[in-house]
């Protein structure tokens, strides 16, 4: 499913990086200074969740636009439902056109 999410944010002009973990996530976030936006699912393996990533992400870089992703509606219960509020959740499965308008919606806040 992540390469298929990358191949879609690639096909719609954006440039990519990868990773396996949000463990992983998080670092390449703090030694890659140009980042803009983080998508993440919420079930990922290792340490944190996508949740945990995204909470993270917002207490130290405010200004990241941050997208969500589950497939399941029960990870977003488990997730705390009020706190997801306070990001941008795309469920799965999603089309091209709902990413696309999703990512142009967390750009146009700038």
């Amino acid at each position: 499913m992540r390469r298929l999410s990358v191949e879609r944010i690639r096909d719609l002009g954006y440039r990519t990086l990868e990773a396996e973990t949000a463990d992983s996530a998080y670092a390449i976030v703090k030694t890659t200074p140009d980042i803009s936006l983080v998508f993440s699912d919420l079930v990922m393996p290792g340490e944190m969740t996508g949740y945990d990533l995204a909470h993270r992400l917002r207490t130290e870089f405010p200004k990241m636009k941050i997208l969500l992703t589950s497939g399941y509606s029960e990870d977003i219960f488990r997730n705390d439902a009020n706190k997801l509020e306070t990001f941008s959740l795309l469920t799965k499965p999603f089309r091209q056109a709902e990413l696309a308008n999703r990512l142009q919606a967390l750009f146009a806040r700038e």
